[in-house]
């Protein structure tokens, strides 16, 4: 027959390291776990809070002392093997850069219709060093997208972003966030008003790549 289960509403305290008395309401979520001695209740207790907690590398029960994770032993976590298969990464080329873009018209606009730069009316201009594309915008709708030769001037005197050559294309297939490429690349600059642009319409997502022939 299983025991009647018992609620505890509060948690007296008296004499328990430095504190003389003291008297704790309990939520009503907390969860005891009863046994009688040497039935495993700490055994069972280190293990769950292990796998709850497996970065916290430090664990410190009454009567047992201080245990200390090294490296990146993480207890059990680290034995339970890989969560799953990395992500793979594809090169890809794009031999017509504008016309792609014009293609993403729909999905770009609407990326940029649900940002605070709804109705945005400017430009985007990117250099790629030897080329580079030119975005249009007036009133929120993309109305260019046209390549566009860099100046040979500072890029804060026509207010853009630039990337080495072929890198753009992992922001613009969601591979690497904006932040992600200047962190890796320091040759990768964006003026502010086009960092905002380039984050809202070249979000950093998750995506798959169906190959039809590997010839």
């Amino acid at each position: 027959m299983n025991a009647p289960r018992i609620r505890a509403e509060r948690l007296a305290l008296v004499n328990w390291r430095g504190v003389f008395y003291a008297e704790l309401a309990m939520d009503r979520h907390v969860t005891a776990l009863e046994g009688d001695n040497g039935a495993g209740k700490t055994t069972a207790l280190i293990a769950t809070y292990v796998v709850l907690l497996p970065d916290l590398g430090r664990l410190r029960f009454t009567n047992l002392g201080e245990g200390e994770a090294t490296g990146g032993d993480r207890g059990i976590w680290g034995r339970l093997g890989d969560p799953g298969r990395p992500a793979y990464a594809w090169y890809v080329r794009v031999p017509d850069l504008p016309r792609l873009v014009r293609h993403l018209r729909p999905v770009l606009e609407k990326r940029l219709a649900a940002s605070p730069l709804r109705g945005y009316s400017g430009e985007l201009k990117l250099s790629f060093y030897r080329d580079g594309l030119r975005l249009a915008f007036a009133a929120g709708q993309l109305t260019e997208v046209a390549a566009w030769p860099p100046p040979d001037t500072d890029h804060h005197e026509w207010q853009g972003a630039g990337f080495p050559p072929l890198v753009f294309l992992q922001l613009l297939f969601g591979y690497r966030s904006l932040a992600e490429l200047r962190a890796t690349f320091p040759d990768v600059y964006a003026e502010q008003e086009a960092a905002l642009l380039l984050d809202i319409l070249f979000p950093k997502s998750p995506s798959t790549v169906y190959s039809m022939s590997f010839t």
